[in-house]
């Protein structure tokens, strides 16, 4: 049920596109994974005690990160989803304070989320509980569609999680809002790998790592054009097999015109490749080799930049030859590594609003955790 409510909470391209095109995310294992990742975790759900209807559902996990030179305990809400019937009746407020309370009993200082720019009506609710702004953040991301497709040499050499660990203590040390495990993260069967490249000329290095986000989940179609439960049921195959077979008759041997029926063969081309467009996107949709995510992107020295996009190419090849489809970088607007993203080819696509709260209503004067 709650895997249910997760995919039922739809997006589309554009307003005007919502009947016909729809996505929405999808949990490929069990739908407390992503939640399993932190060192403790919760799932709560809200359920309507009259019809047994799942009406809400939210996941936190604690972390430990340094914060004003401390290892402390962070939590990260995600995934907060109410049902379209039961909205605005306070739950999300409800659970959020429950996420709260959870997070204080286990000794969590701070709270963190993320949510999309245009959610305007969430993010009043998240200012109204009195969580600020961090950063904004607009993920660079690349399509990649042919497998084994590569855009350049592989001038990254590979590194074990604990190198890939000591390089980002080297660059963060004990900065705050830095992970105190990075040798847990890094040599997680989910992460696929760490890259580095140096300049020992000009003292300039850069490094990044790959992980298997379609694991944990993923976005997916639920409507294009029909839903997809339609799509891949055997009467939708079959009557579109018999329409098709019935134009293809009549073009071929019913009229009497070369021209019209040039015209109409091509129509029916396209068709075909239309639905063989639909199949095969249901298909890597549906894959548990969809997105593969960058993280830890660091930069250092006048050829920091170059190294790093070095390292964005050569983690991009090691995805694309293990089959996924997306690849995507979660950063802020001002960082510095964005315009070595860039430089491997990924943009922007949407924005999203990282905002934060301290639990400790003694230190909620201090600036929230860092982006």
């Amino acid at each position: 049920a709650v895997k249910h409510l997760e995919r039922m909470a739809a997006q589309t391209v554009h307003p005007l596109l919502m009947p016909i095109l729809q996505f929405g995310t999808w949990v490929p294992g069990r739908y407390d994974a992503k939640a399993k990742q932190f060192e403790l975790s919760r799932v709560m759900v809200c359920v309507d005690p009259v019809s047994g209807t799942l009406c809400g559902v939210v996941c936190v996990g604690l972390k430990r990160v340094w914060l004003d030179d401390k290892e402390v305990l962070v939590g990260y809400l995600f995934d907060l989803r109410v049902h379209s019937s039961f909205q605005r009746r306070g739950i999300g407020r409800r659970l959020q304070e429950l996420v709260e309370t959870w997070c204080r009993e286990k000794g969590g200082v701070a709270l963190y989320l993320s949510v999309n720019d245009h959610n305007h009506k969430a993010i009043g609710l998240y200012r109204q509980l009195g969580y600020k702004q961090v950063s904004v953040r607009r993920p660079r991301m690349r399509i990649m569609l042919c497998r084994h497709w590569a855009w350049g040499e592989n001038a990254a050499r590979s590194v074990g999680a604990r190198e890939a660990a000591m390089i980002l203590r080297r660059k963060y040390g004990l900065s705050d809002g830095t992970p105190v495990d990075l040798l847990r993260i890094l040599g997680s069967d989910l992460c696929l790998g760490s890259w580095c490249a140096v300049d020992h000329s000009t003292d300039s290095w850069a490094s990044v790592s790959l992980w298997n986000s379609s694991a944990m989940g993923g976005m997916g179609p639920l409507v294009v054009l029909l839903s997809v439960e339609s799509w891949r049921g055997l009467r939708t195959v079959a009557a579109l097999l018999a329409v098709m077979t019935v134009l293809l008759y009549g073009t071929v041997y019913r009229l009497e015109w070369l021209a019209l029926q040039l015209v109409l063969l091509l129509v029916q081309l396209l068709v075909w490749f239309g639905l063989a467009i639909v199949y095969y996107g249901l298909h890597k949709f549906s894959s548990q080799r969809f997105r593969a995510r960058l993280f830890g992107a660091v930069q250092h020295g006048p050829r920091g930049r170059e190294l790093l996009t070095q390292c964005c190419l050569t983690a991009q090849n090691a995805a694309c030859s293990r089959g996924f489809l997306e690849i995507i970088c979660n950063v802020a607007q001002e960082e510095e590594v964005v315009g070595a993203l860039e430089g491997a080819g990924m943009s922007a696509r949407f924005t999203a609003i990282f905002m934060a709260k301290r639990l400790d209503e003694s230190e909620s004067h201090k600036p929230a955790i860092p982006s």
